[in-house]
């Protein structure tokens, strides 16, 4: 309804990615960074858009981005995890991830069930995460 809101444009992208609609996803993950000026969660979304599309050197030069101290900005260590995962980076992911929890990340409550870190399931110390957030059973 409102063509100017991040978060829609944010969740649709995500969306998309978890559907594997690479092109729209990544379309929705452009405006929304658009729309946010570069802001570095929204650029998290298209980075892993990119590289869950194939496109590792796209999703590589947006997170040399985000990571330049230059900027001075905060990078979300949970967004940044979700991108290591998308890279198949899973020593990073994991290592962002034990930064989230040590640092109370609030994105940390998706954890247990974010599609996007599927790949590191297996690993233990993502049960060993896991069993630190103390999610009820359902």
């Amino acid at each position: 309804m409102d063509p100017m809101f991040i978060g829609a444009y944010t969740l649709l992208g995500w969306t998309y990615v978890c559907k594997s609609l690479h092109e729209p996803a990544i379309a929705a993950g452009q405006r929304a960074t658009e729309l946010s000026q570069g802001a570095p969660t929204f650029l998290l979304g298209l980075a892993q858009a990119h590289a869950r599309a194939g496109q590792r050197d796209k999703a590589l030069t947006m997170l040399k981005q985000l990571q330049d101290p230059s900027t001075h900005q905060y990078v979300i260590p949970y967004g940044l995890a979700r991108l290591y995962a998308a890279l198949d980076e899973n020593e990073e992911a994991i290592r962002c991830l034990q930064t989230a929890y040590k640092e109370n990340a609030t994105w940390m409550i998706f954890l247990k069930t974010d599609p996007h870190l599927e790949i590191l399931r297996g690993d233990p110390r993502f049960q060993d995460l896991l069993g630190r957030m103390k999610f009820p059973d359902v």
